[in-house]
């Protein structure tokens, strides 16, 4: 049985005190050099990694927000003297590259940073439209990869040995497994007011269909009654005939998801019809929703949402203050706040790394550090994240809520594959 994880102060004190130690200059973050460099003992060098992020495109605002995290780590890394191999401290240089919310585009820059840049490992965008292609075509060249895409997650439980997926790791377990456990959350924070009926609108691309599946077989398992999903393009803006839809149902709770500017404005749009559901559930978004979201105001009606990792600006939590502390160092300002939920992804899989990398003893052979990177023991603000021996990480999830003004509360579980 899973079991809630609890965070103890202790744990607190020391992330607070490995972060305030690790950052204390944003300039190590794509070269390797400034004060990082003269902390290291012995002989440096350094080690190329590869980052494609969508920083263009409807995709964006997940790719920019996770590049950010990823830089956090890499300055944290350099500023404390790099990745200790052999006597050698390697400094970490960040090649990017814009995956551009398309297919082809990602696949060219993917190239582009195995090939021209000569990255062995690279971090990979998490929507699948660009996620799968890229995964594609570098698996043939036997890099390590790593990426928050729930479709790969899904495809490492099924066949993890298969060719593709030999060297890639994600972040998080599948949706159906995540959702599985975010809505017995959900159920255990609302209480008695747990819905009879669920509804999901979400965007219509096949890509999202596996969100529509997950909610409704995790709805069931918690006995509430499935209504019919709500699709939407995902370039809309206007959300009113879809949400009239929901309306003519009112369900007790309605999922929202894309983007937390999609979500911002689906809530708003909402308060402006009035009544549409019992209440809402984010997967795209933080507190900052629930808290703003109406015109600047607290929303009228109960907001919940789900939390994949820990970074979300308005958790009561000083460890996870102290990240985003540093994700402003060294990014030159905060992430914005709807989308701070995707801060913590490729930070903790780039700690995760740095500790394979020092324990494998090698910066090139790609097998042994996938090998080592099973069963890693990374802390991070809320507990511990590990990866699987199918390189599927598990770490704490949480549902949190905001009602009238007032939250997060949160409830803590485990998000782990099967």
């Amino acid at each position: 049985m899973r079991r809630p994880v609890k965070v103890r102060g202790l744990i607190f004190g020391l992330v607070i005190a490995v972060i305030a130690a690790a950052c204390s200059s944003s300039k190590n973050t794509a070269s390797g050099t400034g004060s990082g460099a003269s902390k290291s003992k012995g002989p440096t060098s350094t080690l190329t990694i590869g980052a494609l992020f969508s920083e263009t495109g409807p995709y964006s605002a997940f790719g920019l927000t996770e590049l950010g995290g990823l830089k956090t780590a890499v300055a944290q890394i350099n500023s404390s003297g790099g990745i200790p191999v052999g006597g050698v401290h390697y400094m970490v240089k960040l090649v990017t590259g814009d995956a551009a919310s398309d297919a082809g585009k990602a696949q060219a820059a993917a190239t582009g940073l195995v090939r021209d840049a000569g990255a062995k490992i690279v971090f990979i965008p998490g929507e699948t439209p660009t996620a799968l292609p890229v995964q594609a075509a570098i698996a043939p060249s036997g890099d390590l990869m790593l990426t928050d895409n729930p479709t790969i997650s899904a495809s490492l439980e099924q066949n993890p040995n298969s060719a593709l997926n030999q060297h890639t790791f994600t972040v998080q377990p599948p949706n159906q497994d995540n959702l599985a456990e975010f809505l017995k959350l959900l159920k255990q924070l609302m209480g008695p007011s747990f819905p009879s009926t669920t509804e999901m609108m979400f965007p219509d691309t096949q890509t999202y269909s596996g969100w529509i599946d997950g909610w409704a077989s995790a709805s069931e398992a918690q006995g509430a009654k499935v209504l019919p999903a709500v699709r939407f393009p995902l370039t809309a803006t206007d959300f009113t005939p879809y949400l009239t839809q929901v309306k003519a149902k009112h369900p007790g709770i309605i999922a929202l998801g894309a983007t937390a500017k999609s979500v911002e404005a689906m809530v708003l749009q909402m308060e402006q019809l009035g009544d549409v559901a019992g209440a809402v559930f984010s997967t795209a978004a933080t507190a900052s929703v629930g808290l703003t979201g109406n015109n600047g105001k607290p929303l009228t009606f109960p907001y919940y949402y789900e939390l994949g990792d820990w970074s979300d600006p308005a958790l009561n939590n000083p460890a996870v203050k102290a990240f985003f502390d540093s994700y402003a160092q060294a990014n030159g300002g905060p992430p914005d706040p709807g989308n701070a939920a995707y801060a913590g992804l490729a930070y903790e899989m780039m700690l995760a790394l740095s500790q394979a990398i020092q324990k494998a003893g090698t910066v090139t052979d790609v097998d042994t550090i996938s090998n080592d990177l099973v069963g890693i023991q990374t802390k991070i603000p809320t507990g511990t994240f590990s990866f699987s021996a199918k390189h599927i990480g598990s770490q704490p999830g949480e549902v949190c809520s905001v009602i009238n003004g007032v939250g997060p509360k949160c409830v803590f579980g485990t998000l782990e594959g099967q």
